[in-house]
């Protein structure tokens, strides 16, 4: 694999290519000039997580970097079209999973942040 892992996960956020929830390992290695196979294999010795984790560990960190910046805030049924999953269930696992919370949650807090910080 010539990509590092790093990379690979710049392409995929700065190609806005996590948006779309058909992303696959096929669609994937196309995109990276890649052989599929391989990229599944590497991915997996490098990050010890299937191509799927992957991804979804992906979407989850720039969706939480999104949400940490934002004032105005979406829906939370908004968030799981943005980070490219197909269904609201499997999205609400992956982001209570990685933050503990559920999105409407996480917004919650953030705007308490936010309220606190305006206050000064």
């Amino acid at each position: 694999m010539n990509l590092t892992v790093e990379e690979i996960k710049t392409k995929i956020a700065e190609g806005n290519w996590f948006k779309n929830p058909d992303l696959d390992s096929l669609l994937l290695a196309q995109k990276l000039g890649a052989d599929e196979d391989e990229l599944i294999a590497y991915i997996k010795k490098e990050t010890g997580m299937h191509l799927k984790e992957f991804l979804n560990e992906i979407r989850m960190d720039l969706l939480i970097s999104l949400l940490d910046k934002t004032i105005i805030f979406e829906k939370p049924g908004y968030y799981y079209k943005y980070s490219g999953f197909k269904s609201r269930t499997p999205f609400e696992r992956h982001f209570k999973a990685k933050t503990g919370m559920t999105v409407q949650q996480y917004i919650l807090e953030i705007r308490e942040k936010n309220k606190v910080c305006l206050e000064f």
